[in-house]
């Protein structure tokens, strides 16, 4: 639960303000986790005015993901 939570909220930023600007750069970032591991994978273009964007949106979402408590609930409701 806690790699699909990444993108649902960090740095301040909602979810639906990280999908904008993950799509305003034409970018998809992906995440997973199992058992023994995780992971956050990042699709970008390759031109550096879209990718920079892109790059420092994923950091944003890796070293603060802000776990939104209603976002949290709505999540463990739909698992």
């Amino acid at each position: 639960m806690t790699a699909s939570l990444l993108d649902q909220g960090a740095g301040g930023q909602d979810e639906n303000l990280i999908a904008e600007r993950l799509a305003d750069v034409g970018a998809q970032l992906h995440n997973s986790a199992g058992l023994d591991r995780a992971s956050v994978s990042l699709r970008t273009l390759s031109d550096p005015a879209m990718r920079q964007p892109a790059l420092q949106l994923m950091s944003n979402v890796i070293a603060a993901p802000d776990f939104p408590a209603a976002v949290v609930a709505r999540e463990k409701e739909r698992s």
